[in-house]
């Protein structure tokens, strides 16, 4: 909805810059052999036996960024750093940042910068444009990210984690990346929800992140739009906001449903679609969570 703004540029689709060249070097170089035989077939299509015999290096790292490049493009798969880059200037700009000065993690953040900053250019951005990029676990960066950009600001998308838990199933009927259970997708929930609230509380950037209610979002989108839009400094005319807002209603979608990207958009569709057995396990290892966000039963 932010990207429909005249001053909106956003990136097509999530880009995984951060979990794809920024993540591997924080955790991949001290996994133990013995980490690393229970991913060797991983390891080995990624980065080679010897890695998997020896050990994962900041070397095999930069090695293997060209072939997850490739690997996300492949087939349909609308996601992955193709997004804000064609091959040859992702490898140019790749080249450039790994032969700079500095730590391996620095030149992973310049390469992402490099890679955001590409994307603007390229598609005429100007000093009045936002860049919009939207892959929903670079909350795991936000420190980062709003560390890196100065002027970058962050929306925070919450939803109620039992109807993510509902979207997760029916996603997995055609994605193997959704064939996540109850309890993986509670853990998951909780870790992305509990970091949004550190940053929040950090007073280095609670003024720079904003959370949005997936449920009043869909209550009242003319509202919570204007408020977004209010925080990123956005001008906007009641005219341009109800264009936002019927064009982006889920009725507009055309291809939507069961294992699709968007489905129903649902409120509350948890009380009717997970097992007692299940809700019973978000009460036990998230109630203290939901009702903290003011979720109820």
């Amino acid at each position: 909805m932010i990207g429909k703004h005249p001053l909106g540029l956003p990136v097509p689709s999530e880009s995984h810059a951060y979990s794809t060249v920024y993540d591997p070097f924080t955790y991949l170089p001290q996994w133990s052999f013995q980490r690393r035989q229970q991913a060797a077939a991983w390891v080995i299509r990624h980065y080679g036996l010897k890695p998997l015999l020896t050990g994962i290096t900041p070397q095999d790292i930069w090695r293997s960024l060209p072939g997850f490049y490739d690997l996300y493009k492949q087939g349909k798969n609308t996601i992955g750093l193709h997004r804000l880059a064609n091959r040859e200037d992702f490898t140019r700009l790749l080249h450039q940042a790994k032969s700079r000065e500095g730590s391996d993690l620095s030149k992973a953040e310049d390469l992402i910068a490099a890679l955001f900053q590409h994307f603007f250019e390229a598609n005429q951005g100007t000093a009045e444009h936002i860049m919009l990029e939207k892959t929903p676990m670079h909350i795991r960066y936000v420190d980062k990210i709003l560390s890196r950009f100065p002027e970058a600001k962050v929306i925070e998308v919450v939803r109620d984690g039992r109807d993510v838990d509902v979207s997760y199933k029916a996603r997995a009927k055609t994605q193997r990346w959704a064939h996540d259970d109850s309890r993986r997708v509670i853990g998951q929930w909780q870790r992305c929800v509990n970091l949004g609230a550190r940053f929040h509380g950090d007073p280095q950037f609670a003024e720079r992140i904003y959370r949005v209610r997936y449920e009043q979002l869909r209550a009242n989108p003319t509202q919570e739009l204007c408020q977004a839009f209010d925080f990123l400094g956005l001008e906007y005319t009641s005219n341009l906001m109800s264009q936002i807002v019927a064009a982006n209603d889920i009725s507009q979608v055309a291809s939507k449903g069961e294992g699709l990207h968007v489905r129903k958009g649902s409120v509350g569709e948890w009380r009717s679609s997970l097992s007692q057995e299940q809700i019973d396990l978000w009460r036990e290892l998230a109630g203290e969570t939901l009702e903290k966000l003011g979720y109820g039963w």
